[in-house]
């Protein structure tokens, strides 16, 4: 399927239910199987904020709002680390 033609809402139906299934998820768009996340907080160690989610192969992701991490999640908190990430991983596509 053509990338500019998934949707956030196709995303999200590809999308596993667990954390542990993201490796073997098969990307919407690419077919590429490997699906990456990376969630971000805010400073005060909370349990809630958001994640983006990408394809290794074709580059192509969304960003979830609103989740909460798992306990054992790798979280990059503070208000410069969403800009620090994307500036490291510039050819990402999100979905609108």
């Amino acid at each position: 399927m053509n990338a500019s033609a998934i949707t956030y809402t196709d995303w999200l139906e590809a999308l596993p239910k667990s954390d542990f299934d993201f490796r073997s998820a098969k990307c919407p768009c690419c077919g590429g199987i490997g699906i990456r996340q990376q969630y971000f907080g805010f400073e005060d160690k909370g349990s809630f904020g958001w994640k983006l989610v990408w394809c290794d192969i074709c580059r192509q992701g969304i960003q979830l709002f609103r989740v909460k991490f798992p306990a054992d999640a790798s979280v990059l908190r503070g208000d410069a680390a969403p800009d620090e990430f994307l500036s490291q991983h510039k050819d990402l596509k999100l979905a609108t």
